[in-house]
């Protein structure tokens, strides 16, 4: 999962965010990334919509 969290903070950075802000997102997605690997023990390509609705809730 770390794979996905570094690729998530190239992203943030490439648009210009601050670093606040990129540390700030990466928090939540580390959350669910680890949600996905320790609960569902799935990859993000591998969970439905449905799945990620349930999360948010």
């Amino acid at each position: 999962m770390d794979a996905y969290l570094k690729q998530f903070r190239e992203m943030l950075s490439l648009r210009g965010l601050t670093d606040h802000t990129v540390t700030s997102y990466s928090t939540y997605v580390r959350v669910y990334l680890g949600y996905l690997s320790d609960t569902l023990h799935k990859m993000p390509e591998d969970v439905s919509w449905g799945k990620l609705r349930d999360f948010i809730r």
